[in-house]
């Protein structure tokens, strides 16, 4: 293989592996999310919002990749939006913990790529 094709083949298959370890670790963050969530502020009363959190994938093309995190209880979005006192958890249960962890989604993916390189 020349010198040129053998570079162009090295790039696309780090292209791949990055891209491997960036779907990786938007999942990886994903669920550490849900799980702050569901241990440090949703609400509790009987646990079935609670174990009613979902993280998944939602789309995964060669193009784009996007994940959902989620509480499927019909109730969910009440409960998240409307301010009221709760004996255990907080309104913005999941909103809170996604925006204090956005940090380290951006650290977890850099650490990755660079020991990658």
């Amino acid at each position: 293989m020349p010198g040129s094709a053998a570079c162009l083949a090295k790039l696309a298959l780090t292209q791949a592996h990055f891209e491997k370890l960036g779907r990786q670790g938007i999942k990886d963050w994903s669920n550490e999310v849900l799980r702050e969530s569901q241990m440090k502020y949703c609400p509790v009363d009987t646990g079935a919002l609670r174990r009613s959190g979902r993280a998944f994938v939602m789309k995964n093309t060669i193009t784009e990749f996007y994940m959902r995190i989620s509480y499927v209880m019909n109730y969910a979005a009440a409960v998240h939006e409307i301010p009221m006192s709760h004996n255990v958890g907080s309104m913005k249960y999941l909103a809170t913990p996604f925006n204090l962890m956005s940090y380290k989604l951006i650290k977890k993916l850099e650490a990755e790529m660079k020991g990658a390189l």
